[in-house]
């Protein structure tokens, strides 16, 4: 970036020239909680045991990160990481594949690993939407900037109701797709916020079995983002109708840069900037200190929106399901998710269908939706159908795409065998919640466990 941007406009110009016309990548982050051998949150002492395990057991290819005396990630040789996140969960953040089978098999081969180093230390690694403990026993990490997240969080009352439980608990799997063009980006974006609410409900999994009690729930995690930050969570509304590539890469912009500031990173610091405005701080050149702002200071306020998609340079997030179940297959089952989103997005007449399909239901009645699906699921309803009627025309399409893509060299065999095995729960009318639900019913928490814990590969 030869010359740092001073407003949307100029930050939305950065993005579009950040486009990769080059062959598409795909990026998987997976969230997954640690459990103590009675089935308890993990705490700072066990999860950095495990991460100086897996660092000592890797040759050299793991480094570890330090904030002050506490280790709290791991770094790889090809832009790998396992980090800390603020409840004692972990989250692995692979490298860029060449498409959805080998990323897949890549991640199962890294999670079974972790899985087996948490093993020997007498621990549990776990999958699905929501950590299975009550928010009350998981613990904080000690990590600057989750401390300035939580006061913030705190600080906006009933809109920041359930922050620390999307801090301390909640899993997710997030899919990273290249963008081509201004074009595909501004696709990507409608097609990833009006396809938002169906993601969670196909990949619901976390239903609220593990506190005070709320009701039932499809997906607790949905919902806790729900009532996290309004200035920085869930869809963008002015991105969910068609528009110029221009446009919407502005209005992109504007939305981050208008969300009020949490921290800024000064050196090793975390500085608590208590909702002051980055756009005014951008527009001006330098911090009130006088400190020039950076390119390091721009995306740090980009990576501080979470939005159900969120840009980077030539990169989509996409970030709206929850965590995996790993069910008999774990490569397979990590195909799931990434393999629904390339199958539309990287095919362009699955895409055309999709937007077609998820353009018919007015903004206003989608936002409506968005508000039902952490409950209702895949009986939400989309306009006069429910999700489910759109979520199986979705995966069809995705597997249209798939198959075009497999065709062209593309693709691999397990991004249609995870397609096939998504099609197939929709046939049956379920979510992963509902086989864990019925898991639970029959088993107890220990069967629930056995069915979250991520398999040692041995």
């Amino acid at each position: 970036m030869s010359t740092l941007p001073r407003n949307a406009s100029e930050f939305a110009g950065v993005l579009a020239k950040s486009a990769r016309a080059e062959t598409p990548m795909v990026g998987l982050e997976v969230e997954l909680g640690l459990l103590d051998s009675s089935g308890g949150a993990a705490v700072y002492d066990q999860v950095s045991a495990l991460l100086e395990q897996i660092q000592s057991e890797s040759g050299g290819r793991w480094t570890p990160v330090f904030e002050g005396e506490n280790l709290v990630a791991l770094t790889g040789r090809n832009s790998e990481s396992v980090t800390l996140e603020p409840g004692g969960q972990v989250e692995l953040s692979d490298g860029p594949a060449k498409n959805v089978s080998l990323g897949a098999a890549a991640a199962a081969l890294k999670l079974n690993a972790l899985a087996q180093a948490a093993d020997s230390l007498g621990l549990q690694l776990v999958g699905g939407g929501l950590v299975p403990v009550s928010h009350e026993d998981a613990a904080w990490m000690p990590k600057a900037r989750y401390g300035i997240m939580r006061e913030w969080f705190a600080s906006l009352g009933a809109e920041g109701l359930l922050a620390h439980t999307m801090m301390k608990r909640t899993l997710s799997v997030q899919v990273s797709l290249d963008y081509a063009s201004p074009a595909h980006a501004e696709q990507l974006l409608r097609l990833a916020f009006r396809a938002s609410p169906i993601a969670t409900a196909i990949f619901a999994a976390s239903p609220w079995h593990f506190g005070a009690d709320r009701g039932e729930f499809q997906s607790f995690r949905a919902e806790a983002w729900r009532y996290t930050d309004p200035s920085r969570q869930g869809l963008i509304p002015t991105l969910l109708e068609p528009q110029s590539p221009e446009a919407a890469l502005e209005a992109y912009a504007a939305h981050v840069l208008a969300a009020p500031m949490m921290f800024r990173v000064r050196g090793k610091e975390h500085i608590a900037m208590k909702g002051a405005s980055f756009a005014e701080v951008l527009a001006k050149g330098a911090w009130p200190d006088g400190e020039p702002v950076s390119e390091a200071d721009l995306w740090s306020q980009n990576g501080s929106v979470f939005t159900d998609a969120r840009l980077k340079p030539g990169i989509v997030e996409l970030r709206s399901t929850d965590g995996v179940v790993p069910g008999d297959d774990l490569a397979r089952s990590l195909a799931e998710v990434p393999a629904f989103w390339a199958g539309l997005a990287y095919d362009d007449t699955a895409r055309a269908a999709a937007l077609a399909r998820l353009g018919a239901l007015s903004t206003e009645a989608l936002l409506e939706t968005y508000d039902e699906v952490p409950r209702e699921g895949l009986a939400a309803e989309w306009g006069s159908e429910v999700i489910l009627d759109v979520a199986q025309d979705l995966v069809g399409y995705a597997i249209a795409g798939i198959e075009r893509l497999r065709a062209a060299g593309r693709e691999g065999p397990l991004a249609s065998e995870a397609l096939a095995a998504v099609a197939a729960r929709l046939e049956r009318e379920e979510s992963p919640c509902d086989i864990l639900r019925d898991v639970e019913a029959s088993g107890g928490r220990a069967a629930l466990l056995d069915a979250l814990r991520i398999p040692t590969g041995e």
